[in-house]
């Protein structure tokens, strides 16, 4: 007859709790996230589906270049817009939002001040390309033409880029 300290491990091993989700343990946390260093350098930005019901952006509708640089696991600067800074979580990325007041009579357009909000984000599909959009709210308007300039308060316009890595 087999000793009973023999079947010991088989029978701690039968009382121990089984977790069959496949995840580690700790759940996602644990699961280290795929992730991209993008090229530092020179990019070209080229223009994407615009969607502007505010009426009030000019993106630029033909490529131009702009810069990503000190490129860290975390984040970069992106000069697409002008510097500011982004986030960088896999191959996501979130800019920093900008918020400023636009201001119609300043041109001699129309009596209007905006706030308004803008940031960039998108994804990287390698270190060397991405896709995004450029986000831009008015949250509010001041001025005797606001309701005939823009209509509806808040808007809210989207500009998709692409870019590439160029040097």
């Amino acid at each position: 007859m087999a000793s009973p300290l023999r079947l010991l491990p088989f029978v701690v091993l039968a009382c121990a709790p089984i977790d069959l989700s496949g995840e580690p343990e700790g759940g996602d946390s644990a699961v280290p996230k795929a992730s991209v260093m993008p090229e530092s350098g020179r990019w070209l930005v080229e223009p994407g589906q615009q969607e502007d019901p505010c009426r009030q952006i000019s993106f630029s509708p033909v490529a131009y270049h702009g810069a990503i640089k000190n490129v860290t696991a975390s984040g970069f600067t992106n000069t697409f817009g002008g510097p500011m800074a982004c986030e960088l979580d896999g191959f996501d990325y979130v800019c920093d939002t900008d918020a400023f007041a636009y201001d119609g009579g300043s041109f001699g357009l129309y009596d209007a001040m905006f706030q308004v909000e803008s940031h960039w984000e998108g994804s990287f599909s390698s270190a060397t390309e991405l896709t995004g959009d450029y986000l831009v709210d008015y949250l509010s308007c001041d001025g005797a033409d606001c309701g005939s300039v823009m209509g509806e308060i808040p808007c809210h316009a989207a500009f998709g880029y692409s870019a590439t890595f160029d040097g």
